[in-house]
Formats: C-alpha cells, structure tokens, sequence
C-alpha cells in the first residue's frame, strides 16, 4: 500500500504467515520518477515487533534522477572467524549502464591478511585496503 502523502510504503506479512528470521525479503514497487532532476533520498525501514525491530536508514539513496547510482549495494562475510578464511561477496546494481572498460573500486577493506595482488584485471592493496575490479 502506497502513501503519497505521508511517502510511506507498507506491506503486511500474510494471515497465518511469518518471516523467519535471516530470511531475504525482497519487494519490488514500481514507481516514477519526477521529470526534473532532484537529489535522491535514503529510504527507512521498520517493523513493529515485541522485542524491537530498529529503524534503519538504508544506505543505498533511490528516486534521484540526472545521474547513475548504486540502486543495491550489500557485502556480506562468510566466516567472521579470527585467522580463517573468509569469502566476501559484494551484490551490486547500478541505476545507469557500465561499459566493459569502467572499474569499480570497492575501499574500506583494511585488516585483512591477504598479501597485495593483481589477477586478471582485479587489483587488491592490502595497505590501502582497496579492491578494483572490472565491471562485468
């Protein structure tokens, strides 16, 4: 259920159903964007529940237009465990097209043990903590 006038999208989990905890809900809304160029907005979510389920801002801004953005942007960690090996995944999903020439440069990946490589086009700096990567 759309809301223009307070901006606020709500759905309601089925009679009789439930999402388990660590399940991925995705919901897709189709929606139009202004005609004019406006800055783009970080959704909030939330879920009344009795032990709390906090508000979050999204960290991904959608509804802007004029320019490309990242309309997804989530990593995850398979193993947190100290000095074991841990896979990284990043899921990525840009608002506007990116040729097989652009990469994108994923920072903020200091602490990890992985010496500094370079493999087929991928960079990664362990001092910086830097992965580039081409895109596709």
């Amino acid at each position: 259920l759309w809301n223009n006038r307070s901006l606020t999208l709500y759905f309601k989990v089925a009679k009789y159903q439930q999402i388990p905890a660590y399940t991925l809900v995705t919901v897709t809304v189709p929606v139009v964007n202004k005609a004019v160029t406006q800055t783009p907005v970080y959704p909030q979510i939330s879920a009344p529940h009795p032990r709390t389920v906090k508000t979050a801002t999204l960290s991904v801004a959608v509804l802007g237009s004029g320019g490309g953005y990242w309309t997804q942007m989530t990593v995850h960690e398979s193993n947190p465990v100290p000095g074991e090996v841990s896979n990284i995944t990043f899921t990525l999903v840009p608002s506007i097209s990116l040729s097989p020439d652009k990469l994108v440069t994923i920072t903020g990946l200091s602490g990890s043990s992985t010496p500094s490589t370079s493999v087929g086009g991928t960079v990664w700096d362990n001092v910086e903590g830097t992965l580039i990567a081409p895109f596709g």
